[in-house]
């Protein structure tokens, strides 16, 4: 997975294509794109790692989607993203950890037959670990890429191990270790 990559959330038509066009000049690799941020279609697919996320029904809903309706949806995510006739992606996430672990494993069950049907090569969570920086205008852009400007010294680390707040610190309730086949 690429160390850089471009955020698109709120970014639509030619603003969105434009500031996705910039990025991939500027050096960028990754773009990430979600079905909740409607603007999968216009990505050029060559020569860049696509991420997107599926999104599970709404909070408060009772839907509880198969796994096997999960990669359905799922694969029109990845027509619409692959122009390129290849029809794959590189990643792609659960966008949100709800609504209960019954739904999160279908949810993982249903991307994980997307990865063995081999149309999409990596999966994994979002809104769990590393947020990716978004913008419109080229100047923001070119000053994200500087994200990784920074050195962490022992003392650094230290301090940041002490936030570990083990599972009392989970919002989801996800224990990333255990999670289902």
């Amino acid at each position: 997975m690429p160390r850089l990559g471009f955020g698109s959330g709120g970014l639509k038509g030619d603003v969105g294509i434009d500031a996705v066009e910039y990025a991939m000049k500027s050096g960028y690799t990754l773009v990430d794109t979600a079905q909740q941020y409607a603007n999968e279609e216009g990505v050029a697919r060559e020569k860049i790692y696509i991420c997107t996320k599926w999104q599970p029904p709404p909070e408060g809903s009772d839907l509880r989607p198969t796994p096997e309706q999960v990669r359905d949806e799922a694969h029109r995510s990845v027509l619409r993203l692959d122009k390129s006739g290849k029809e794959y992606l590189d990643m792609m996430l659960i966008h949100h950890p709800r609504p209960d672990a019954e739904g999160r494993a279908n949810f993982w069950k249903g991307l994980a037959l997307a990865q063995k049907e081999g149309w999409v090569r990596d999966i994994g969570v979002s809104n769990y670990f590393v947020p990716i920086p978004k913008a419109s205008s080229s100047s923001r852009i070119d000053a994200n890429k500087d994200l990784y400007d920074f050195e962490l010294d022992e003392q650094d680390m230290k301090d940041l191990d002490g936030l570990d707040q083990g599972s009392a610190g989970r919002v989801s309730g996800i224990d990333p270790d255990n999670l289902p086949e």
